[in-house]
């Protein structure tokens, strides 16, 4: 019997020491993981401002669903204020577009009086111009998403109840955000009166869902020469180092703004300042105008990633380079705020 409690006694140490070499390896384990997001996928974020204005979060009841998105209103509007609609990648939303622009289209619109929609796409995604973005391409029973109905819903809505100017109507869209802007103007020309898109390019022709007939615009267009999802050379798809399709250029995007446009001519072309010598990357801007015509600007990053290039604002690696020498929002809120005026549209 003695023996037999000495052998019971020793299995219960050896499981007491397992259960404790797991306990901390999984506790190892849980650190490695908090590193590696904290490193590679965690966004390191500027404070966020002080704002004046109000923020909200509203419904619409659009094609079955209840389609949200989040309305700033500044204090003090302009008359028939504008209207910039800042559109979400894919796997992102309404909430994190705003810390991923840094707030900064709300600190202008307590400045310039104009209004802020960040809408949601269903399920974390917008249903933009590639075709295998599309559930009823693999699925026929599967009803298909209309994004570009309900952004035209969401436009008529905040005509209606905010007052907003439908003749200045605008839309910044980062990644698959940018993608769904473009569809608006392919398909529904003259809803939107310019584009900022950042981090995305349009689907070759075999891979093209959207019905193009898309009409002059003005059209700005931000690239990282080192994008690890979206190739700046030759339209590669990569996700996480496989390759998964192939896009357009972005070049090649910005193309067919530049034919529907009519401009054949060479653009001015100028070196941003290099503000930020540790970003590892400088900015070239290229400009396009024409007496009568739209504006078209391409801001080619060089060394900058799939991201919102920022002064204070850095992406997780995962993602390349985050540019510090421009600030997107600001810079796209002041090509927006020039159509209409002289060099403008």
């Amino acid at each position: 019997m003695p023996a037999q409690n000495g052998s019971n006694s020793l299995r219960t140490m050896r499981k007491r020491r397992l259960l404790r070499w797991l306990g901390g390896a999984v506790v190892v384990m849980g650190l490695l993981v908090m590193l590696a997001w904290n490193h590679w996928v965690r966004a390191r974020l500027p404070s966020m401002p002080t704002l004046g204005g109000m923020l909200s979060e509203e419904t619409l009841e659009f094609g079955g669903r209840q389609r949200s998105h989040l309305l700033y209103l500044p204090a003090r509007r302009a008359d028939k204020p504008p209207l910039v609609l800042v559109l979400h990648g894919s796997t992102s939303n309404a909430a994190e577009m705003r810390e991923y622009t840094a707030w900064e289209f709300e600190a202008l619109a307590d400045v310039q009086g104009f209004v802020v929609a960040y809408p949601n796409g269903v399920d974390r995604v917008w249903n933009d111009c590639v075709a295998s973005n599309h559930p009823e391409e693999e699925d026929p029973t599967a009803a298909p998403i209309d994004d570009v109905g309900y952004l035209l819903r969401l436009i008529a809505h905040l005509q209606r109840t905010e007052g907003i100017d439908p003749a200045r109507v605008f839309a910044m869209g980062y990644s698959n955000g940018a993608g769904i802007a473009m569809r608006v103007a392919m398909e529904a020309p003259g809803h939107l009166h310019g584009i900022g898109a950042v981090a995305t390019t349009l689907p070759k022709e075999a891979d093209m869902h959207c019905k193009d007939g898309l009409q002059a615009i003005p059209f700005l267009l931000m690239s990282g020469t080192a994008d690890p999802f979206v190739s700046y050379d030759d339209g590669t798809i990569t996700m996480f180092g496989m390759e998964v399709g192939v896009a357009r250029p972005p070049r090649q995007a910005l193309a067919r703004f530049l034919d529907v446009a009519g401009y054949g001519f060479e653009p001015v072309k100028e070196t941003v300042p290099d503000t930020v010598a540790n970003d590892g990357g400088t900015v070239e801007r290229l400009t396009w105008r024409a007496d009568g015509g739209p504006e078209i600007v391409h801001y080619v990053v060089h060394g900058g990633g799939h991201n919102i290039p920022h002064p204070t604002l850095r992406f997780g690696r995962i993602v390349g380079p985050t540019n510090g020498d421009i600030n997107a929002p600001r810079e796209i809120w002041s090509f927006f705020s020039r159509i209409g005026k002289a060099g403008g549209e």
